[in-house]
């Protein structure tokens, strides 16, 4: 996977259903609004932790030595607002 930021990238930064290639959650675009930041930047460094994290997952345990908090840390904060909500 790889895109060129300063290309075209509408159809990966999209919220129109239609258009995009993914799709954008209400609580992916809100936390994304709470971070300082272009929104499609933002968006473009999402996908990159995405591609990143399914790349992880095709390496084997001892050989994975990257770490990145971004993309982890992004998912943490919304499934900690998803299971809060869910308890009220």
């Amino acid at each position: 996977m790889a895109f060129n930021a300063n290309g075209i990238i509408a159809p990966l930064c999209s919220n129109n259903e239609e258009d995009s290639i993914f799709v954008w959650s209400s609580e992916s675009m809100d936390e994304l609004n709470e971070c300082d930041g272009k929104m499609q930047t933002l968006q473009l460094n999402v996908i990159s932790y995405l591609w990143k994290l399914c790349y992880d997952l095709l390496l084997a345990n001892g050989e994975n030595v990257l770490a990145s908090p971004g993309f982890k840390s992004l998912g943490l904060r919304v499934n900690n607002k998803r299971r809060k909500l869910n308890e009220e």
